[in-house]
């Protein structure tokens, strides 16, 4: 094993990776995170101009408020935020945590949860852009964002959030925004009330947007969000999944009722193939340059990193350290991030180059 690099304020640990068929770039481990929160604030990744953007969340342990904390590399994996306390940060109130970020030429964006002290305990989301803080709590028909934002997607000059409603008991519907730069509303499509899962994933696919609310994918326009079509993409009950785009093509998994559900769409939305295998969380996803799909998650106590063929065949499962958070693949380096161990808020990072 190749030895890992260590910043300041890390924890000294070793990860084994030795199963993966991976070569190793380089690793890093951090004190930040929070064990208490992982499984509804855990370390996610961005990549920007070929820099890897590491968030963290920090439970008031060693930060002063408990925000996102960004971490930034160079692609070979020199600090670009080495000395504490000079880092990015995404947060916007006393009580908030980090969902989603990005960014862009260096500039943060990010969405956070915001719980207020005063008044009936409002529960907000929060877009925070290069030019501010911004609270796109009432889109162009004036009601509330309530009650999830699950994920966001940046490209060119729109900001695509994927939100959730609940309208009453059990009853919920989607909700698709498209926001300027300055977080202001330029179109919202409601989906549902939601027979089906809620609209959890967005990505942006030439002139339409692809929304997963698995077991199904919408199709919108990206111009007013006008639903264009819709996909099947498994038979089976609600999943939580991942979605990515490549080449026109999207890749997909999901996890649901003890199985791991996969495929890919073609260019025009038509299947290429899918399939399923032994079921683990889908935290991230992505395609590497051989066309060859893998999935990171977690099973009860352990990381997991599934390898999916470009053909469509599984070709290997791998325990990871105490989970795998986020994964996705990014100018020829596969990426992921996760817990060290169980019960440490210690998370760690790796950069590889998957073998041919």
């Amino acid at each position: 094993m190749r030895p890992i690099i260590l910043l300041p304020f890390c924890l000294t640990a070793t990860i084994s990776h030795a199963q993966i068929p991976v070569d190793l770039q380089w690793s890093a481990l951090n004190a930040f995170g929070s064990e208490e929160l992982a499984a509804i604030a855990p370390p996610r990744l961005y990549t920007d101009n070929g820099r890897i953007a590491w968030m963290l969340y920090d439970l008031a342990i060693n930060w002063t408020t408990s925000d996102g904390i960004i971490r930034r590399f160079e692609q070979n994996g020199v600090p670009l935020t080495a000395s504490w306390p000079e880092v990015d940060y995404i947060g916007c109130g006393s009580l908030d945590r980090p969902i989603d970020f990005a960014m862009r030429n260096d500039s943060l964006w990010g969405i956070s949860y915001r719980q207020l002290l005063s008044g009936d305990q409002d529960i907000l989301y929060c877009a925070q852009a290069p030019g501010g803080i911004y609270e796109p709590d009432y889109a162009a028909n004036g009601s509330a964002l309530y009650d999830g934002v699950h994920d966001m997607h940046l490209h060119g000059t729109s900001w695509y959030l994927c939100a959730w409603q609940q309208m009453a008991p059990g009853e919920t519907q989607g909700r698709i925004l498209s926001l300027d730069h300055g977080a202001n509303v330029i179109w919202e499509t409601t989906l549902g009330p939601a027979a089906f899962g809620n609209p959890t994933r967005v990505a942006r696919k030439g002139d339409s947007l692809a929304v997963a609310a698995f077991p199904l994918l919408f199709w919108l326009d990206v111009s007013n969000g006008a639903v264009i079509g819709s996909a099947v993409l498994y038979e089976a009950e609600e999943g939580v999944g991942r979605i990515t785009v490549r080449d026109g093509q999207v890749s997909w998994a999901a996890s649901t009722g003890g199985t791991l559900y996969f495929g890919r769409l073609d260019v025009d939305g038509a299947p290429l193939w899918s399939g399923s295998t032994t079921a683990h969380s889908v935290a991230g996803v992505g395609v590497d340059d051989e066309g060859r799909l893998w999935i990171g998650g977690s099973v009860p106590g352990s990381g997991m990193i599934t390898g999916i063929s470009a053909e469509g065949l599984p070709f290997g499962a791998w325990p990871h350290a105490a989970s795998v958070s986020d994964l996705r693949f990014e100018e020829g380096r596969l990426i992921w991030t996760g817990k060290v161990l169980q019960g440490s808020g210690a998370s760690y990072l790796i950069s590889t180059i998957p073998q041919e």
